[in-house]
């Protein structure tokens, strides 16, 4: 287009600073927080927080706020800001300063491994919008160069060029198996109306994973009863092909998880007999969900919600339980009193199913009543030992306030029954 006066030519810079102004007004505001600092220097923490600014500028998908400005400004409110790592005073800050969203997280590092993990959270609502984590190891140089943008890159829910000499390995991911990306969250029992087990309420954090859609059904086990000459469990003439698998015990389905991997040319997890069996958490094979990979999943990412179908109530036309009576948080209905096929119900909202009823979970982890109270922080595996596994979930015999995501159930690793079956944990 010819531009014939200079009134035409002023009106097209007024008409193109017009849109950068929309452009950026359409963008939320942002602040980043100080990352906390575990194992490394406040020095080096705060370089990384310095460098994760950077590269979220670097996306053009925020406004993003200047950090000296922003405590220039908590200084002048008198704001103590010292040690503010808690989402609500995270939130605070962004309120004062003016952000619409804050950016807070940690990271930390053991052996030559650096960990960063960070949230998006809303200042309006205190809702967290977003976790995600990156792990690189290497030098703290290599952490700021491509640690620092793959996060970024990641809190913006959309893949950018990371690196021109690091492109995203391709994985061949299983049918049904639904990306968790990890984060922190607070486990336990946040409603404050579980057992003691379930308290306290504490932080952890778990890295990115995989997990089944559905629970393992009854074809897909009897496939693996055929191929080593067991005997398939019953069905109690509820009929198998797509019902969930029952009466298996925790140390059958370590056996399926190693046959698949074997099957599909993946690396066994499990390894050991009896008591000693022990899991290599960096083979690519099929795994039982540790219990906090468990329930971060059927939070739908750590978030309050009671019901691992991403409710707080409990209707049986939802879930498969027993709903045959009512307390403060279900629906009294249909007691079906047997399983139903995986998928008949609405997923959550990481389109897993059934993460409530239907069959008790077997979970990895040994059982421990008082487990919560000395928990890691990062990715927490359970006691060393113990005399009983743990299950999640509930199932279609039981009441409301077991089938929700943060009841904890355990029994004998040899136990069968016709409410409890399992899923899978795959990690590329």
């Amino acid at each position: 287009m010819k531009v014939k006066s200079w009134a035409g030519l002023a009106y097209l810079f007024l008409f193109a600073f017009i849109s950068t102004m929309s452009g950026q007004q359409n963008k939320p505001h942002l602040g980043v927080w100080d990352l906390d600092a575990e194992g490394i220097s406040k020095a080096e923490a705060n370089l990384l927080s310095d460098r994760l600014l950077t590269e979220l500028v670097n996306t053009h998908e925020f406004v993003v706020l200047e950090r000296k400005k922003m405590k220039d400004i908590l200084t002048e409110q008198g704001f103590q800001y010292s040690g503010c790592v808690s989402g609500q005073c995270i939130v605070d800050i962004g309120k004062i300063v003016g952000a619409q969203q804050m950016v807070s997280g940690r990271v930390g590092k053991i052996g030559n491994t650096y960990t960063i993990n960070a949230r998006l959270i809303s200042v309006e609502t205190g809702i967290i919008l977003k976790t995600d984590a990156v792990d690189i190891t290497g030098q703290i140089d290599e952490v700021l160069k491509r640690g620092c943008r793959e996060l970024a890159w990641k809190l913006t829910g959309r893949r950018g060029n990371l690196s021109e000499n690091s492109p995203a390995s391709e994985v061949n991911v299983p049918p049904n198996m639904v990306k968790i990306p990890g984060g922190w969250f607070y486990m336990g029992d946040s409603f404050g109306e579980g057992d003691d087990d379930e308290q306290p309420v504490h932080q952890v954090y778990v890295n990115d994973f995989y997990l089944g859609q559905y629970e393992v059904t009854f074809a897909e086990y009897d496939a693996f009863c055929q191929a080593t000459g067991r005997v398939k469990p019953s069905d109690q003439n509820w009929g198998r092909q797509d019902r969930p698998v029952i009466f298996v015990s925790w140390y059958d389905a370590v056996e399926y998880c190693n046959w698949r991997s074997q099957r599909e040319g993946l690396t066994p997890c499990y390894s050991g007999s009896g008591d000693n069996i022990t899991c290599n958490f960096s083979a690519n094979g099929y795994r039982l969900p540790t219990e906090a990979e468990w329930e971060y999943a059927a939070r739908e990412g750590g978030q309050k919600v009671r019901f691992g179908n991403g409710k707080n109530i409990a209707d049986p036309l939802e879930i498969n339980f027993n709903g045959s009576t009512k307390n403060d948080y279900s629906v009294a209905g249909v007691y079906r009193a047997w399983t139903t096929p995986v998928g008949s119900f609405s997923p959550n909202r990481l389109k897993l199913y059934d993460m409530s009823g239907n069959v008790w979970e077997w979970c990895w982890d040994w059982y421990g009543g008082e487990y919560y109270q000395n928990s890691p922080q990062q990715n927490p595996r359970g006691p060393a030992g113990g005399s009983y596994r743990v299950l999640h979930g509930g199932s279609w015999f039981s009441s409301a306030r077991s089938c929700r995501s943060a009841s904890r159930y355990h029994d004998t690793p040899g136990r069968r029954d016709d409410n409890v079956g399992f899923r899978l944990v795959f990690v590329p």
